[in-house]
């Protein structure tokens, strides 16, 4: 739609591609994700929507004046301990999402010297995903869940009607509270 997107600190800002013109900028406390490659993308768009995720939701912002839309939990059932949203894509209409543990995203910017290409270390440790969905990208409505192993985020995608990603079956895994 002639429209490039741009996330800072807490804020994501959509520019006209052709001649870089702030057509719109939007404040969203905790709109926080760094390290990318070790995680994943926190926001995505169509023509339409830009799907933001902050925290235990999906923001649904319109592309063309930055104002919400809707807001979609990460899960509407009920549990003992919060959860938050980690993957986000849309494809033919459908909004792919995962759920990780509260906490588990990369979201401290000052993470040390070479936080971002550290070769071991906790700051190397990928981020999972304990659960996969699938949700009506206009209703929010679940449409599938998965519940398999243990995902790691950076290897989500999507590609024609199916859905790729690793996961571990590993029961010390699948239990492991980090």
């Amino acid at each position: 739609g002639g429209r490039l997107f741009l996330q800072g600190l807490h804020r994501i800002i959509a520019l006209d591609s052709f001649n870089g013109t702030v057509i719109w900028s939007l404040e969203i406390p905790n709109l926080e994700r760094f390290n990318v490659p070790r995680d994943c993308s926190n926001w995505c768009a169509t023509r339409e929507h830009l799907y933001v995720v902050v925290k235990q939701e999906c923001w649904k912002i319109n592309t063309a004046t930055g104002s919400v839309v809707d807001r979609f939990p990460v899960s509407n059932r009920e549990t003992e301990s919060k959860t938050e949203w980690g993957y986000v894509a849309t494809h033919n209409d459908r909004l792919y999402g995962s759920e990780v543990a509260t906490g588990a995203s990369w979201t401290d910017f000052w993470g040390g010297e070479g936080w971002y290409d550290a070769r071991s270390g906790p700051v190397t440790f990928p981020i999972c995903s304990d659960r996969l969905f699938c949700n009506d990208a206009s209703t929010g409505e679940m449409t599938w869940e998965y519940q398999g192993g243990v995902v790691l985020n950076s290897t989500i995608s999507i590609g024609g009607q199916t859905m790729y990603f690793v996961e571990s079956r590993n029961s010390e895994v699948i239990d492991s509270k980090d």
